[in-house]
């Protein structure tokens, strides 16, 4: 068996593993124990209501009245507007005209600009307060990758 010199350990423990991951030196792990433990308040736990969703929401609402007025009458000054399609829906007849398809566009583009600039949620988890790194990153089995790797660091220690 090969002896590795001690400043060669640390740095690949640097290369390989994330900050947040590092194992903690023994000569930290003593002075942390010297130190008196500090009474810290608990952290208030995050709230599941957001006021910047109900402005964005407020702001979709007031922007899809305007823009529905102003793209109708638009179309019908400029002679845009022309019946694509006509059908029954619950007993009563829908006209489905190019302003309602350029009204429907314009609501999707703001969607997407509010969502970008998060005055609306853009998953279930994002609206209740939870963190969406996790179901981003894979969640568990990149947790069990660091967590070989971990193991294999401290076998070098």
């Amino acid at each position: 068996m090969q002896l590795r010199p001690d400043w060669l350990v640390p740095r690949v423990a640097r290369v390989l593993l994330p900050d947040h991951q590092l194992p903690v030196s023994r000569r930290s792990e003593v002075t942390r124990e010297k130190e008196p433990a500090r009474t810290t308040q608990p952290a208030r736990p995050t709230s599941a209501f957001k006021t910047r969703y109900l402005i964005g929401m407020g702001i979709y609402l007031l922007g899809a009245n305007f823009i529905g007025v102003f793209v109708t009458s638009f179309f019908q000054s400029n002679h845009l507007d022309s019946i694509l399609t006509t059908f029954n829906l619950f007993g009563s007849a829908i006209v489905v005209r190019t302003s309602t398809l350029a009204y429907l566009a314009m609501l999707v583009i703001l969607l997407v600009l509010l969502a970008r600039f998060d005055l609306i949620p853009r998953n279930f988890s994002a609206m209740t307060g939870q963190s969406s790194q996790s179901s981003r990153r894979g969640g568990s089995s990149n947790t069990n990758r660091n967590s070989s790797e971990m193991q294999e660091m401290h076998l070098l220690l």
